[in-house]
């Protein structure tokens, strides 16, 4: 393992990676931008290597780990 690259993508988006969306309220215009932030992530990672990658392990823990369950078969057609 003296090789592998290890990427951490904090959970932040507060919707798992899927939302694409704005609300506004009278005090503010609340965004919900997660699969932006995910594609983001992809296209940065894809143009660092991540295409050549032979094996890649993905994972997460609690919203996290719902996010990743939500997702895991995008980033399977992305790599």
């Amino acid at each position: 393992m003296h090789n592998w690259n290890k990427v951490f993508l904090r959970y932040c988006s507060g919707e798992a990676f899927i939302g694409n969306s704005s609300i506004d309220t009278p005090l503010r215009t609340i965004y919900f931008k997660g699969r932006v932030i995910l594609e983001s992530v992809k296209d940065d990672l894809l143009t660092r290597g991540l295409i050549d990658a032979t094996d890649v392990i993905i994972g997460g823990c609690s919203a996290g780990a719902v996010a990743i369950y939500n997702s895991i078969d995008k980033w399977a057609n992305w790599i």
